[in-house]
């Protein structure tokens, strides 16, 4: 196994949605989901905000079309002149992208601290990543397009024993070498396509001031993994005839400040992301104290306001402000808070016994403490932070609830074979549990989670570090449990 820290050697991943970014994979045949990563905040990026600016226009005129990227070449590119010979040399092929790949939504910024940053992006097509290459004055001067996301896995592979042999001893061997590493600190769960749980074990510390190790029992910060419940919620409202998905967001909360959100926003669109809503990533969220962010009424007066980033329906745009207005729509209509909601409708009736909504700065028993590499000011470096001041106090509809790593097997594993919802209910279709797959996860600095279910199997794994810390071993676990040379 090789000793180099391949997460550390690269600069943090900046996620310009932050929480759950809407990372496409197609798993099998019919999965397209919310793979959930996040880091960072506006003023993590403060710094690149003019290449920024670059990128997001240079994506929204992809999508637009030739006229739109002229527009953006005259005002983002080092050098572009509409009367030189061969300025247009570029149209056929990027007509020829856009037949391909339109549209493209982006998903975040992995900087590299020199003159290139890489876009991540979402395409019709499946993931890409645009290697936008920058002068010094902050204007364009190349891109490079390739398919797949260059933060996925970057963990070296994992070989489990053939014909029949114990995988355990294999799987702990690697998981344990990654520890000392600051690469993974958490717990995995590893699942057949029977439903039997075939491994599952707890790695890393889950309190370094004390030595306190991870346990199975351990309940760990889950992320935008804990949209699900918002999403299942709404859907159980639905069918009991509470909740209009089609309905403006007024019907159920008809005080809402902001005018157009609350007589043009859906539901439904809130749900899809496609409600023009912005997220709360801007420097309101750099300057708020987390500590007084516990109820779902103390973001309305910070963010209710804010213009819409787009037309109700228009475009995907990642928003888990759009979430806690889903959740104040929960209150509205239940008459219960949020957590309570959640607790009665889902953690309760699923056995989830072990999870709930708690508060960072409170004292309760078998919650990993998360550790970052971000500090307050939100830079990066190479010491540990508690992230009790990057994070929320509560976690609310948008994420943040906490939960053993067996709890989310009980929730995906009732979802999956609709014992929660009847097929027809739910958003990933009706194919049976064997012939899809999805990745959902979330993140933030300290707390990295992701849900993989691929070919029957699930691999669940949850940790105290930075994102990607849990999606990578997800992914090494699972490209190996469903190699096709392994014989069961």
């Amino acid at each position: 196994m090789t000793k180099e820290n391949p997460l550390r050697a690269r600069r943090p991943h900046y996620d310009l949605s932050r929480g759950s970014v809407s990372i496409r994979r197609v798993l099998g045949h019919a999965a397209l989901l919310l793979l959930c990563v996040s880091l960072g905040s506006a003023s993590a990026w403060a710094e690149e905000s003019d290449r920024v600016a670059a990128i997001e226009a240079w994506v929204e005129a992809f999508n637009r079309g030739v006229e739109a990227m002229i527009e953006v070449r005259k005002g983002y590119y080092e050098s572009f002149d509409l009367e030189a010979p061969g300025a247009m040399d570029w149209q056929p092929q990027f007509e020829s992208m856009r037949d391909d790949l339109a549209p493209i939504s982006l998903q975040g910024l992995e900087v590299t601290g020199g003159p290139t940053l890489e876009a991540l992006v979402d395409s019709s097509n499946g993931p890409l990543t645009l290697s936008f290459q920058f002068s010094d004055e902050d204007r364009i001067t190349g891109l490079q397009i390739e398919m797949g996301h260059s933060s996925e896995s970057s963990l070296p592979p994992l070989q489990l024993p053939v014909g029949g042999a114990d995988p355990t001893p294999v799987i702990t061997e690697y998981l344990e070498a990654l520890v000392p590493q600051d690469l993974f600190a958490g717990s995995v769960l590893i699942a057949k396509p029977s439903g039997e749980i075939i491994y599952q074990r707890a790695f890393g510390l889950a309190s370094r001031e004390f030595g306190v190790p991870n346990q199975l029992s351990t309940r760990f910060d889950v992320g935008s993994i804990n949209k699900d419940y918002t999403h299942v919620g709404l859907l159980m409202l639905a069918k009991e005839g509470k909740i209009d998905l089609a309905a403006k967001v007024g019907k159920y909360l008809p005080e809402y400040p902001h005018v157009r959100v609350r007589d043009e926003v859906t539901i439904q669109q809130l749900i899809d992301h496609r409600g023009g809503v912005p997220d709360y990533f801007d420097d309101e969220w750099a300057t708020t104290p987390m500590r007084t962010l516990r109820d779902i009424d103390d973001y309305l007066p910070i963010w209710a306001d804010r213009p819409l980033l787009a037309e109700p329906g228009e475009r995907e745009s990642y928003s888990n402000y759009g979430y806690t207005i889903l959740g104040a729509i929960i209150e509205a209509v239940s008459g219960q808070s949020y957590p309570e909601f959640v607790q009665q409708r889902i953690f309760g009736p699923l056995g989830m016994t072990g999870s709930g909504f708690f508060a960072v700065d409170g004292v309760e028993p078998n919650v990993a403490v998360g550790y970052t590499h971000m500090n307050p000011d939100y830079e990066f470096g190479e010491a540990l932070w508690k992230n009790i001041f990057l994070e929320p106090a509560v976690g609310g509809p948008w994420g943040k609830s906490y939960s053993p790593i067996v709890d989310l097997f009980r929730f995906y594993q009732k979802l999956f074979r609709h014992q929660i919802l009847e097929p027809g209910e739910a958003w990933f279709g009706d194919g049976d549990f064997d012939g899809f797959g999805v990745a959902l996860g979330g993140g933030g600095p300290g707390l990295s989670s992701m849900m993989w279910l691929e070919k029957g199997w699930m691999v669940i794994a949850l940790s105290n570090l930075d994102t990607p810390s849990a999606d990578a071993v997800a992914e090494v676990l699972m490209s190996a449990v469903t190699e096709p040379e392994r014989e069961e």
